[in-house]
């Protein structure tokens, strides 16, 4: 089996530079191609009978087809070399070198863990193993005790927490900004997990002076403490061990908070009400145009068109029936005023002699 098995094949860069050949010449290419690249070294040795059967063609064929694929390689010192090829090459060999390296690594890892577990009484009777295990043991000992640790501290962490989502805040769970609210335990153990420092260990009054300076627990001083803990964590591999050094970064949080509610609460106050809503009257005119907006505007006559109603949303009008649609039919509750403003440019039925409007209009001219 071949070094690499699989060979990366680009296929627009192949068939760039390879349009100019022929079928013949293509399969004979590809063909050295693939036997430089299961060859160590990944090159060919420059011998025409051998050449001539990796290509699967005579000698005498090898001849003319020889001057043709020549031009893809490096003709030097008895051997046939592909520059693009011999890069991918030496690419490919450096990731398995270090992927077997990294492998090395794990697995003499594996195996001394693997060995520390195996070793009993039964194994460790003479003299040489004794030693050995005096060695080996209480390194593995601190190591399994670090973990035990780690993990019941997790597990604390994670039960404070359900605790604490459950017990603490307001009702929508996010702001508590009294200390005199919450159950002090339950404070300071939230506190510790955050900071991940032994509850015995909390300066109480860093903690009360938080509060009073009107810091939430679950809004600014834990989202905080977690925060800047894993920083801290990831640039000097070790927590902060007194919650003195989160206090500039808790304060600023309680007053950013305190800011962004305060400008929300002044925008809603500053934005305008809306005016009461009356009933709309078909008779008069300024309630036609107030409801039907620009005249000159063809992108809001296309919108009424196909919304041809006052909708219980509207901000001028109660929900009203306003009639047939002009476009389709005449309207003559429109006063002929608005009619005339808004047909033309909307594409509204002219009003006609023969309309029901100008009947309607001729026969109270004449009764009256």
């Amino acid at each position: 089996m071949a070094e690499f098995p699989a060979l990366p094949l680009f296929t627009d860069a192949y068939l760039a530079d390879t349009r100019h050949l022929t079928t013949e010449e293509h399969g004979a290419y590809l063909l050295l191609l693939m036997c430089a690249w299961r060859t160590r070294g990944c090159a060919l040795k420059d011998d025409d009978l051998l050449l001539s059967r990796i290509a699967g063609v005579s000698k005498a064929r090898w001849r003319r087809l020889r001057p043709s694929l020549s031009d893809f390689f490096l003709v030097h010192n008895g051997q046939w070399q592909q520059k693009k090829l011999s890069h991918i090459y030496e690419t490919v060999s450096k990731k398995v070198e270090r992927n077997r390296m990294n492998g090395a690594k794990g697995g003499h890892a594996k195996a001394l863990k693997k060995k520390a577990v195996s070793l009993d009484d039964n194994v460790l009777k003479n003299q040489p193993f004794r030693q050995a295990q005096a060695r080996f043991l209480p390194g593995w000992q601190k190591l399994q005790c670090h973990e035990k640790q780690r993990d019941n501290a997790h597990a604390e962490r994670i039960t404070t927490k359900t605790k604490t989502k459950s017990n603490l805040g307001s009702s929508n769970g996010l702001v508590d900004t009294s200390f005199a609210a919450t159950p002090e335990k339950d404070v300071f153990a939230r506190i510790a997990a955050a900071a991940a420092i032994h509850k015995g260990h909390l300066d109480k009054t860093v903690v009360k002076h938080w509060f009073e300076a009107g810091a939430s627990l679950l809004a600014d001083i834990v989202p905080t403490i977690e925060r800047i803990r894993e920083r801290e964590k990831r640039r000097q591999g070790q927590v902060p061990q007194h919650l003195a050094y989160y206090s500039a970064a808790i304060l600023e949080a309680q007053h950013k908070r305190a800011g962004a509610i305060t400008m929300g609460q002044e925008g809603v106050a500053h934005v305008p009400e809306l005016p009461e809503r009356k009933a709309f009257c078909h008779m008069h005119s300024q309630d036609w145009r107030a409801f039907l907006g620009d005249a000159k505007s063809r992108f809001r006559g296309e919108y009424l068109s196909r919304n041809w109603c006052i909708p219980e949303s509207h901000p001028l009008f109660l929900a009203a029936d306003l009639g047939p649609d002009p476009c389709h039919r005449v309207n003559p509750a429109i006063p002929l005023d608005v009619y005339e403003e808004y047909a033309q440019n909307w594409g509204w039925r002219p009003r006609g002699e023969s309309s029901s409007l100008t009947t309607d209009i001729k026969e109270k001219k004449e009764t009256t």
